[in-house]
């Protein structure tokens, strides 16, 4: 939800730690993390499996799949420790045939970003956020 009470939606590259926990990366500043500011409470939806079916008793088009919808809240990530953990998953789940240059990106990436200052000639900073939702999934 935007700050005047707007609907804000988005797609995100997600990956899920485990049964309540997901996160994504994305910029320090922007209508996103305005959003989230405003409201950390979040709603993420997903379909998989989509199957096209053609009922021929029925003579109807439809189509299986698998869905759920889940509320939860995001908020930033602080501990470094964490946010490594965190990028780790997401390059394994997409970029895992170069997962042999992760430690030296990390190395060379997460600590300057908790110390540079903002310049406008840089690209923005990334952050990580954590989604962790409650027992508010339905299937």
């Amino acid at each position: 939800v935007r700050p005047d009470g707007t609907p804000y939606g988005l797609p995100l590259s997600l990956v899920r730690k485990d049964s309540r926990t997901f996160y994504f990366h994305c910029a320090h500043e922007g209508e996103k993390i305005d959003c989230l500011a405003a409201n950390p409470v979040v709603s993420l939806s997903a379909v998989s499996k989509c199957t096209p079916v053609f009922e021929e008793d029925k003579r109807n088009y439809t189509e299986h799949y698998h869905s759920a919808i889940a509320i939860g809240r995001a908020e930033p990530v602080a501990d470094d420790a964490e946010k490594i953990e965190a990028l780790r998953l997401l390059c394994q789940r997409f970029l895992p045939r170069h997962m042999s240059h992760f430690d030296e990106a990390i190395a060379r990436s997460l600590p300057p970003h908790r110390h540079l200052p903002h310049h406008p000639h840089r690209a923005p900073h990334r952050q990580m956020q954590r989604i962790a939702f409650s027992d508010k999934i339905f299937e």
